[in-house]
């Protein structure tokens, strides 16, 4: 009962904020993102409730682009940047609303990219893919670690950008539409699936597998099929962990 809870709330988290206003308030943060506090006029439209979430959501995946972060450091950082709605709000409303978002999936996206998943297992792959469960979220290494109950794999990826659940036939997938440059989403539900098609390694036969996906025109960065890049675990979050070696 209390995992089904987790799942509605977080649901529920990531259905409040639109995908658009999303991206728009991630172009104007970016480029000042922890270089000063955040405008007068931005910090007021931040003061409702979904003004909150979404200034929220905005400092989570930023944060996480830069490394990582947890609930109360996101918190911490609107105490910093956006000191009028911290204020306002205070710390303890600001810090719930920091963990519902850190646990939250976006069903919007999830929906978009679960057809993308048909599609690719259609065009790429003949159909011969078992169905897989498509979650878009904040934040992977949580999934990863929390509701799937893999251990830690060392060193950690707290900004890891997907994960595929072999057990569970989930695969997930951290949301980047803010960034313009690699890796994009579909390029990290492709590694995904590709590892759907082999194992959770990445090694010769994945790489084989990548080799023709790309042979096909699928979109996989030249970087995927280096060999060096992929059998060094620290370079793994730009390319994806996997739940079979919990890495």
């Amino acid at each position: 009962m209390e995992q089904k809870q987790i799942k509605h709330t977080a649901r529920i988290a990531g259905r409040g904020i639109r995908v658009e206003t999303l991206k728009r308030l991630l172009d104007t943060l970016e480029p000042q993102f922890l270089d000063e506090q955040l405008s007068r006029r931005l910090q007021n439209r931040s003061m409702s409730a979904d003004g909150l979430r979404l200034l929220a959501a905005a400092m989570t995946i930023l944060m996480t682009d830069y490394g990582g972060t947890t609930p109360s450091s996101t918190a911490e950082a609107i105490a910093v940047y956006a000191p009028r709605v911290y204020r306002a709000w205070g710390p303890e409303r600001v810090l719930a609303v920091c963990q519902e978002i850190q646990c939250a999936e976006i069903p919007e996206q999830s929906a978009v990219f679960q057809e993308m998943y048909r599609q690719f297992n259609t065009q790429y792959f003949g159909g011969r893919l078992p169905d897989y469960k498509i979650l878009v979220v904040y934040d992977v290494w949580y999934w990863e670690t929390e509701r799937c109950g893999y251990p830690p794999c060392d060193p950690s990826v707290p900004d890891a950008d997907g994960f595929i659940d072999f057990s569970g036939r989930q695969i997930f997938i951290r949301f980047l539409a803010h960034q313009t440059t690699c890796p994009a989403m579909e390029e990290i539900l492709l590694h995904e699936m590709a590892h759907a098609a082999t194992s959770g390694e990445h090694d010769a036969k994945w790489l084989e597998e990548m080799e023709r996906l790309k042979g096909l025109g699928a979109p996989v960065p030249t970087i995927e099929l280096c060999d060096e890049e992929m059998t060094d675990p620290t370079s793994w979050n730009v390319f994806g962990t996997t739940g079979s070696v919990g890495s």
